[in-house]
């Protein structure tokens, strides 16, 4: 199986941290949520699409730089296995 790279966007949106509530009666009510988490001690790694494509690259070389060739070789009756880049 072929390893295919996506590229990632990032969401983008008028009002990204806008919710809207619909109350128990039907009615609503639209609210700006905002972050309280206390303090961060570690911040992590951000969900961007500057992380994921980086992570992609670094997927797809992994699939390019080793592929394992497996051959018989009837004239000894063994396997023969040797390494080679993989091109497609």
């Amino acid at each position: 199986m072929a390893f295919n790279k996506k590229t990632w966007t990032n969401r983008t949106t008028e009002y990204p941290t806008r919710r809207k509530l619909i109350k128990a009666d039907g009615t609503t009510e639209t609210v700006t949520v905002e972050r309280s988490e206390g303090e961060v001690s570690v911040e992590g790694d951000a969900f961007s699409a500057e992380n994921m494509n980086d992570l992609e690259d670094r997927i797809g070389e992994g699939f390019s730089q080793v592929l394992y060739v497996v051959s018989f070789d009837s004239s000894t009756g063994t396997l023969v296995t040797k390494t080679t880049d993989y091109t497609g």
